[in-house]
């Protein structure tokens, strides 16, 4: 039987709306809604399109933004009109002149598909979510990756993505089969299935093997045990990906426990100053900000570079865990790096999760390895 917030949760659509944000070389900008907003249509979005974009583009004002050799995926969360929190799960991927999406003309409201644009390397697209599935969504932008990357524009996605609007938000373990038109326009419809995991809990959508593998043992017990005492903790890297998944991974380390302070994993450098709170905060920060955020006043502030695997600052707070638990964390840790073949320890940029190209396939967010992986660091800590 199904409680009744599953029964509410039921009547929910999977997603609000999905924003694409484009990037032509001078700034990036919203060039398209789905679903599009008609003449007048006076729904609102519960977030403003300027926050979206700020946070889909968190490099500094000026900065050339160049597309990755691997798309990059990450998710936020932001407070929206009405005082509770939208979840934003986004892909960057990167696009062929003449293939994306140009501003409409007037204030997003487009009757038909989108037109192209020669000048646009990269489209970020946004889903935004009342509800938190990391997994589920993690899976639906496998699939827009794929649609969009095996076509050449992107009203593919827009077929997919209506069809995965008709469905309600799924039980936990539940499957639902999203059927669209085919990607290459031609034969049968495609056809793909969606798994809503039984544990919606941390270990289902966090990546521990990109913080394990990323960092030293010594440095990832010191940051450890840096969060678990609330200090203002800073992590940046270069890239988007691991920036995501290291901060969402170190937060989940705290499980049982719940970080209830600033929690801002990639901070958008108009927000630079939110780096000066008097509180406790866990925030992600691109590489390229560092320059602007080593400007303010920084009071007791953890730096770490994930990119060089050393602090840029540390304040030299004393070791708060008996001698005892850091031997058996230790072990534990050497067990796993001996049990699991490295995964993540030769990418120095990230790398999205490979898309199968076949029809009807299921597109997974963890594979059984790494979901293994995940319960084996979850239990040494």
């Amino acid at each position: 039987s199904c409680s009744g917030q599953d029964h509410e949760m039921a009547e929910i659509p999977l997603f609000e709306y999905v924003l694409v944000i484009s990037y032509d070389d001078v700034k990036p900008y919203v060039s398209y809604r789905f679903p599009p907003l008609q003449a007048g249509d006076k729904t609102k979005d519960t977030i403003s399109n300027d926050s979206v974009v700020q946070f889909c583009f968190p490099e500094p004002p000026g900065e050339t933004v160049k597309p990755q050799k691997k798309n990059e995926t990450f998710s936020f969360m932001l407070t929206n009109s009405t005082g509770g929190k939208s979840y934003a799960y986004c892909r960057r991927i990167k696009v062929a002149p003449g293939t994306a999406s140009a501003p409409p003309s007037s204030s997003l409201t487009p009757a038909a598909q989108p037109t192209p644009a020669n000048n646009v390397t990269i489209e970020c697209f946004c889903i935004i979510s009342s509800l938190p599935s990391f997994s589920l969504f993690s899976e639906i932008l496998n699939i827009v990756e794929h649609r969009r990357t095996a076509s050449s524009s992107s009203s593919s996605v827009f077929t997919f993505l209506k069809s995965v609007l008709a469905h309600p938000f799924p039980r936990p373990g539940e499957t639902i089969q999203v059927k669209t038109f085919s990607v290459h326009a031609r034969g049968d419809p495609d056809v793909y299935t969606l798994t809503r995991p039984n544990d919606e809990k941390m270990l289902e959508y966090v990546n521990f093997r990109s913080l394990i593998e990323c960092l030293p043992t010594p440095i990832l017990l010191r940051v450890f045990e840096y969060v678990l005492c609330e200090r203002r903790v800073i992590v940046c890297s270069r890239s988007l990906t691991v920036l995501s998944e290291t901060i969402y991974a170190l937060n989940a380390l705290l499980f049982p426990f719940s970080w209830q302070h600033i929690f801002i994993p990639i901070l958008p450098i108009p927000l630079i100053h939110y780096a000066t709170a008097p509180m406790p905060f866990m925030i992600g920060l691109l590489a390229s900000s560092l320059p602007t955020l080593m400007q303010l006043p920084l009071d007791e502030v953890v730096l770490l570079d994930l990119d060089s695997k050393t602090f840029l600052l540390d304040p030299g707070f004393p070791s708060v865990l008996p001698p005892v638990s850091l031997f058996i964390l230790k072990h534990g840790l050497y067990q796993i790096t001996r049990n699991f073949k490295p995964k993540y320890a030769s990418m120095s940029q990230g790398e999205a999760v490979p898309v199968p190209a076949s029809r009807g396939a299921s597109f997974s967010n963890l594979s059984t390895q790494d979901r293994e992986y995940n319960y084996s660091v979850a239990g040494a800590f």
